[in-house]
């Protein structure tokens, strides 16, 4: 399963979360029965289960370990979500992007959003969203993050084409997340 969880905003669309295989989305709304918060639309093809809010809190009941696990996910999720917000606050669009392009570079090759890239051109992986999914991930406008790749694109650092940015170099891009300059 590749999904994004967005909200839109006015004109802003912002993904709040990338969900793989076997991850959770829609909980929050089951667990407390309020309208949900966000709109998961799929990136790729889909199979998934339907879980009415009502039994899905019935099998929680009876399951405290799967209990915990949700916790524990949900807990992960907030706190990812204070280091989003504090990033948006702290970060430039460069280091937001160079931040989650680590990121998705680094999952697992055969996942969703990245494939490994061989053959007569340079190695590495290849993070496979359009620049307006990119920005929508660092909370960004799509012209901010085109004008930060122009910039990793003429240091050698990734190279890009159709919904797709490579990583060329995995170690500048993590300074420049952390704020280095080269």
């Amino acid at each position: 399963m590749t999904v994004s969880v967005a909200t839109d905003r006015g004109a802003t669309r912002l993904i709040l979360g990338l969900r793989g295989p076997g991850e959770l989305v829609g909980e929050m709304a089951a667990l407390d029965s309020h309208p949900r918060s966000a709109t998961v639309r799929a990136l790729g093809p889909v199979e998934a289960h339907l879980i009415a809010g009502d039994a899905f809190r019935r099998f929680l009941a009876l399951h405290p370990r799967v209990s915990s696990l949700v916790i524990r996910q949900l807990t992960f999720r907030l706190r990812n979500a204070d280091q989003e917000r504090s990033a948006l606050a702290s970060l430039t669009v460069l280091q937001r992007l160079a931040s989650r392009l680590s990121e998705l570079s680094r999952a697992d090759p055969s996942g969703p959003y990245t494939r490994s890239v061989s053959g007569p051109s340079p190695t590495g992986t290849a993070v496979h969203l359009a620049q307006d999914e990119l920005a929508a991930t660092v909370g960004a406008t799509r012209e901010a993050v085109a004008k930060a790749l122009r910039l990793l694109r003429t240091q050698d650092v990734v190279r890009t084409g159709n919904r797709m940015v490579q990583v060329l170099d995995p170690e500048l891009l993590a300074l420049l997340a952390e704020g280095h300059r080269e």
